[in-house]
């Protein structure tokens, strides 16, 4: 009970400072991502405002070239000299001029020259656009905002001549679109929105509630960091320095959604600790009970195990961690057992298919055809030469004892196999390989079998048929995949079913051809049931027998 109970205190303590830790982790992880999201929402409206700042430089400088520039100059000679015909001129040239400038001027989008006195008025703006309080009581040079919308620069020039018109006003309007682009770029977080103020007072093209209000009450502070409430919401304020044109930004962000992911962490942290201390303390109750109770029964099936008994499972599974170890020493022992199982499996099947392939040197049929192919071919050493160089090639391969191959040792079987068949019988045929698949891994003596089928069961089976297609090509990464096409009578869906079935038996039935059968039940134990022969349509309307191996083993 001591070592139960030191284990207990042991586990308290550990607990305890893991809580400490998260509670001091989740402050400073709040503080930290709360002090970031200031600094970057800092960074986002000084970059805004001095855009802004070097836009309305811009347009004063333009303000400067328009009203001392060599149109204006022209206009004016054309005023003073009192010439109809060149005023109108000069004043197309100055619309002209107006339109092409606020073209190339990006942030600008309204010019407009006014006389106060005589009412004359150039503008790239509908007429009439200004109040007449719009002209009241403004400066030689400033920044207005009309509407609470739109931002204007006004410069004023006077001449000295003898006419009435000697102040003249050129209006230059900031273009909207260029301050909402201004207002989403210092926004930047989502959630987080942006105000455009001017003259400290005006909020200049904002419809949301929330902007109103935060606008209302940064009005009485002067603090370029803080915090504020509207409604039940709290919004992190950051404002930047007013511009020298009188404009300032200011990034709002709601707080507490801001640091919702801090909360969640926090909240799940505190159900794992709490769920840890009571299942923790559970588990040790139970330890010592059940540990060494658990410990011997394993030891006990591995030692079966150990003499050889492969048909060992545990099968009471305990209400702890043991279960996961039972569950995977069953499957291990399952697996081994299937395994050494599939060994045995794979060696009797490639021993039948290599005495298959031995029993076809005595098998009349087709070696007696192929000598009385020599012999009727007598009169012609060439193909007397060719075929007993297939044939010599073709029992090689086949009676050598080798458990695997390449894909191109496999192909040159098949294609010999194949100029026998051709030369005996009026048989065409075609192999298509990826030449970068040569090296790759199989068992041997799978594609002829195949072709045998092929030739025995369609080609001989239906007049005038003569075609075979062996196709072998990389279908996706590290899966190759092998074809072989017929022009024989082909089989239905009902037929292809029935094949399938008969090739998926673990024992054949002794009536029933061995060629398919074994080739199929040596795919799926080399590479597993998604390499069992696949049977479809061909493009003579034959069969097709496809198959797909792992490429990824190479000699």
């Amino acid at each position: 009970m001591k070592r139960v109970r030191s284990i207990f205190g042991i586990f308290t303590v550990f607990l305890l400072i893991i809580l400490a830790s998260f509670l001091l982790l989740s402050w400073q992880s709040t503080a930290n991502l709360k002090a970031s999201l200031i600094q970057t929402a800092q960074l986002q409206t000084k970059y805004a405002a001095t855009l802004l700042e070097q836009k309305g430089k811009e347009i004063e400088i333009e303000a400067d070239g328009i009203l001392y520039g060599e149109n204006m100059q022209n206009l004016y000679a054309a005023i003073e000299n009192n010439d109809v015909y060149e005023y109108v001129q000069q004043i197309n040239k100055m619309k002209s001029f107006f339109q092409e400038r606020q073209g190339r001027t990006v942030g600008m989008s309204g010019m407009t020259l006014y006389w106060p006195k005589s009412g004359r008025e150039i503008s790239t703006l509908r007429q009439g656009y200004f109040e007449d309080s719009f002209w009241e009581n403004n400066k030689e040079s400033q920044w207005k905002s009309a509407n609470k919308q739109e931002i204007f620069y006004m410069r004023r020039r006077t001449v000295e001549w003898r006419g009435e018109d000697q102040e003249v006003w050129l209006v230059l309007r900031m273009d909207q679109d260029f301050l909402y682009e201004i207002k989403e770029m210092a926004a930047g977080m989502d959630q987080g929105g942006s105000i455009l103020m001017f003259g400290g007072e005006i909020n200049v093209l904002s419809q949301k509630s929330v902007e109103q209000n935060i606008a209302g009450i940064i009005r009485q502070s002067n603090e370029k960091v803080c915090e504020v409430r509207v409604g039940k919401q709290k919004y992190q304020i950051v404002r930047s320095d007013e511009t020298k044109n009188g404009m300032q930004l200011v990034f709002y962000y709601p707080t507490r959604q801001m640091m919702r992911q801090v909360r969640n962490i926090m909240t799940i942290s505190g159900i794992m600790l709490g769920a840890i201390l009571i299942f923790g303390m559970i588990y040790i109750s139970l330890f010592v009970k059940n540990i060494l109770m658990q410990m011997n029964l394993l030891t006990e099936k591995l030692k079966q195990v150990e003499v050889g008994d492969l048909t060992v499972q545990i099968y009471k599974m305990p209400k702890n961690e043991f279960a996961y170890v039972f569950r995977q020493f069953n499957h291990m022992v399952r697996r081994t057992h299937e395994l050494l199982e599939a060994t045995v499996k794979e060696q009797e099947l490639r021993n039948e298919a290599e005495m298959r392939q031995l029993q076809l040197q005595i098998n009349p049929h087709f070696l007696y055809n192929s000598l009385s192919f020599i012999v009727t071919a007598a009169d012609n050493p060439d193909a007397v030469t060719e075929m007993a160089v297939h044939l010599s090639q073709y029992y090689r391969y086949c009676t050598r004892k080798k458990s695997i191959t390449t894909i191109q040792e496999e192909i040159d079987y098949a294609r010999s196999y194949l100029e026998i068949m051709a030369m005996r019988k009026n048989i065409e045929y075609e192999i298509e390989s990826d030449p970068e698949l040569a090296a790759c891994k199989i068992p041997p003596l799978i594609l002829q079998p195949i072709i045998e089928n092929a030739i025995e069961h369609a080609i001989e089976e239906r007049e005038n048929a003569k075609h075979i297609y062996v196709k072998v090509y990389q279908k996706v990464k590290d899966e190759i995949c092998f074809e072989i096409s017929d022009d024989g009578n082909g089989l239905t869906e009902e037929q292809i079913a029935a094949l399938k079935e008969r090739l998926a038996r673990k024992n054949r039935d002794e009536k029933e051809g061995v060629g398919l059968w074994n080739v199929n039940q040596r795919l799926v134990n080399y590479y597993g049931e998604q390499s069992s022969l696949q049977f479809g349509g061909s493009i003579w309307k034959g069969l097709c027998v496809s198959f797909v191996i792992d490429g990824k083993e190479r000699l």
